[in-house]
């Protein structure tokens, strides 16, 4: 028995340690129609750029004016060229005309992109974004549950910090000052299998901060957001 004993901690000092948890990142380039109609690659057009990206709608009722009002306000409070970037989620409504018009309510430094919906899946699936069609008797129009998160990214375009719904301004351009001189991330991401739920905005619910993606691949277990 002592020699089996033995036996069995010498193979176990001597079996190899399991790999570690591969990090997920998040976040990088990919090519959208933009609301000028022509095809864009961000790699390209905002090269060497930070990003500021939200992912919605422009029949949004609340959440995103609002968020897109504060990217615009955090915008006025950093001499930082960061790209300014609305990407829709309801392909079906929204295309180059309809984006040109909304996003110029806000200011002609944002650019809005869409795309057919195969294309924006494998941009949400990349950037860890969850949407789905929300019908409701007490709209004319559908809704769209949505991740309702800011990333902010840095000039190779992996995110490099998240903002929930609702962060003040002067915080958003604190990031995008900070993001320019080296700082450490300070989003924490790791894999997991299966994971489900989500916290969105949602058409009869008040707007919560952050989302995961409510798919039953391997995704989010923990996000850490500013």
């Amino acid at each position: 028995m002592v020699v089996l004993l033995c036996l069995g901690a010498a193979v176990y000092a001597f079996w190899p340690a399991p790999p570690a948890q591969q990090a997920l990142t998040i976040g990088g380039d990919f090519e959208l129609r933009h609301e000028t109609g022509a095809m864009v690659r961000t790699a390209e057009a905002f090269a060497g750029q930070p990003m500021l990206v939200y992912f919605g709608y422009t029949f949004c009722p609340d959440v995103c004016p609002t968020t897109l009002l504060d990217m615009v306000v955090a915008s006025e409070m950093t001499t930082v060229d960061v790209s300014f970037v609305f990407v829709s989620v309801d392909p079906a409504r929204d295309g180059p005309e309809e984006l040109s018009a909304y996003t110029d309510l806000f200011t002609q430094a944002l650019h809005g992109f869409t795309g057919s919906a195969a294309t924006l899946e494998a941009v949400k699936e990349q950037w860890a974004i969850y949407s789905a069609r929300h019908e409701t008797e007490e709209f004319s129009e559908y809704l769209v549950d949505h991740t309702t998160l800011i990333f902010l990214t840095d000039r190779n375009h992996q995110v490099v910090e998240v903002f929930k719904n609702g962060t003040k301004p002067e915080i958003i351009a604190e990031a995008i000052n900070e993001s320019t001189i080296g700082r450490p991330s300070s989003i924490s991401i790791t894999m997991m299998k299966d994971v489900k739920g989500a916290c969105v905005t949602a058409a009869k619910k008040p707007a919560m901060p952050m989302a995961i993606n409510a798919g039953s691949a391997n995704w989010l277990s923990t996000l850490r957001v500013s």
